[in-house]
């Protein structure tokens, strides 16, 4: 079972740095000073110009890229990736799309975050780019953050991307064009329409990497990085009689995708799978498991039942 919030070590930083302020008077208006702009695609850095030093008395905020996601709801889990850049100096104070970084998971109404940042994320939807022109006071405040190079006073421009909302639709099951396993990969029993088990019929040497095969073809939205997924999955040794792990007994979870760090290898090999598909997918033992009888690989069986 993979982690379900992993936060890395800039997230954690930022986190304790969020939480450190005070919150003050924000209000959503016409900003006082030159309008900062906004380019850049959803989901990679933003690019930020703006006249420094800004001159904010009070804080904005406004969606720049309205997504078509589900809404973000207090209590439930949103990944967000964040940018923050200086408003005095316009310089880049930090960033999750830095390089070793990625997104972080968190609650719109964690007391972590500022609360500007809380009250953006009111309303907000999967897909959503949201720019914050946010005063000292609710911000870093008279502490500043000497670590990324804010001074006290120094307001504070953000970008937060909402990346990742609990799927609004959860199928019952895997649903699609179906495709024929081959010779080369286990068949499906089945128990009505949930999988009970794989069974073998013949003899693979172990990957070096993860495969992957389609046995369904779903057509909804595809995984990737940040999002939300909900899903069932199989695991089970190459040649063995029954399942060691199955999630079939319960109602389908959702689960944090993270790419780059948290995740297995067959959850990475499954990015980019449609909601609605299951997928076969084989690895290696993974590091400091058991090999078991003749040192046999894993194989899983994943169905994608949400996607958010």
């Amino acid at each position: 079972m993979w982690i379900r919030g992993y936060l890395p070590a800039l997230v954690v930083a930022v986190a304790l740095a969020l939480s450190s302020a005070c919150g003050a008077q924000q209000a959503q208006h016409e900003s006082k000073t030159k309008p900062v702009s906004v380019t850049g695609d959803f989901g990679q850095l933003p690019k930020l110009d703006f006249s420094a030093p800004l001159d904010l008395t009070k804080s904005e905020h406004s969606t720049v890229i309205h997504g078509d996601g589900g809404p973000v709801q207090n209590g439930e889990s949103v990944v967000v990736n964040l940018t923050m850049v200086n408003g005095r100096t316009g310089e880049l104070a930090l960033s999750t799309y830095d390089e070793g970084h990625h997104p972080m998971a968190t609650t719109p109404n964690s007391e972590a975050l500022f609360p500007v940042v809380q009250q953006a994320l009111q309303g907000a939807h999967g897909g959503d780019r949201l720019l914050i022109e946010a005063t000292s006071e609710d911000a870093f405040g008279a502490a500043g953050a000497p670590q990324y190079g804010v001074d006290a006073g120094d307001p504070m421009v953000m970008v937060v991307d909402v990346m990742g909302v609990p799927p609004s639709e959860i199928l019952p099951q895997a649903v699609g064009r179906e495709e024929p396993p081959g010779r080369q990969w286990p068949t499906v029993e089945l128990a009505g329409s949930i999988p009970q088990r794989l069974q073998f019929t013949t003899k693979r040497p172990r990957p070096r990497q993860a495969q992957v095969k389609v046995l369904i073809e779903g057509e909804g939205p595809k995984i990737k990085v940040g999002n939300i997924v909900a899903l069932h999955y199989l695991k089970q040794r190459w040649g063995a009689k029954s399942p060691d792990e199955t999630t079939w007994s319960n109602p389908a979870q959702s689960y944090i995708f993270d790419s780059a760090g948290g995740l297995q290898d067959w959850q990475k090999a499954i990015l980019g799978a449609a909601q609605g598909s299951r997928v076969l997918v084989r690895v290696p033992i993974e590091s400091g498991a058991s090999p078991g009888k003749g040192g046999r690989h894993l194989v899983y069986l994943v169905d994608v039942l949400g996607v958010g």
